[in-house]
């Protein structure tokens, strides 16, 4: 006798199964590539930027010689913002600075890691000091505390560059596409991150209030581990 065939109820069950298959795998392989390019974007600014602060130091000596507008300790102060990213832009393939000036970076809304929808001025402004648009569609806004913080060794990370990789294709959201990375007078930190010990900074489901800039310390997450684990699972032991 030859093979029996299938019913067309068997057919039926086997195709509803590997639908059901497909619904749960399809959408986190998508989600996987999604992160793993967001992952290589990030690494590839970061790199980036270590290579447009070295050549800088090289040529003007480290930061704390240079002739900055603006020296008072802890001082808010868009003036070193913009007079570093008017140095830093001699350094980077720029499409378009904008200075002080929030053409460059300015989204109606940003969001937490959480999710939480707000108005995040660290991320959103870039503490207002200089922007600029790569050509490769990286967005970067740098800020200053005062001069003294890139002198001051107990102060060194004061310093900052907020990083959208993609501009405004979203989600906008800080440890997704917007990203924090510090420098102190000899360029970037090891990890980049000033809030990259602080583990709730990377914590979906922890409460972090505004001042503590939650999702920052998804940087130093980055750095380390070259994933986004920290979106889907509890990473607290990990650090």
């Amino acid at each position: 006798a030859g093979p029996s065939a299938f019913t067309l109820a068997e057919v039926l069950i086997t195709l509803s199964i590997l639908d059901v298959v497909a619904g749960l795998t399809i959408p986190n392989m998508i989600r996987k590539v999604q992160d793993k390019q967001q992952v290589v974007a990030f690494l590839k600014i970061y790199s980036t930027l270590n290579t447009a602060f070295d050549i800088a130091i090289a040529e003007n000596g480290t930061l704390d010689t240079w002739q900055w507008p603006y020296t008072s300790d802890g001082a808010y102060s868009p003036e070193n913002g913009d007079f570093i990213g008017n140095v830093l832009k001699n350094y980077l393939n720029v499409k378009k600075y904008c200075g002080s000036s929030n053409e460059c970076w300015s989204y109606l809304k940003d969001d937490k890691l959480q999710g939480v929808s707000g108005n995040i001025t660290y991320f959103r402004n870039g503490w207002k000091g200089g922007k600029m648009i790569l050509k490769d569609g990286t967005t970067l806004a740098f800020d200053m505390n005062g001069i003294y913080a890139l002198i001051s060794q107990t102060k060194g990370t004061d310093a900052s560059v907020s990083v959208d990789i993609n501009v405004s294709k979203g989600p906008n959201r800080v440890g997704y596409d917007i990203f924090s990375i510090s420098f102190n007078k000899n360029g970037l930190t090891k990890y980049g991150n000033y809030w990259g010990s602080n583990v709730n900074s990377c914590n979906p489901k922890a409460y972090i209030n505004e001042g503590t800039k939650d999702g920052a310390g998804c940087t130093y997450w980055i750095l380390k581990h070259k994933n986004m684990d920290y979106k889907y699972r509890d990473i607290s032991n990990e650090w």
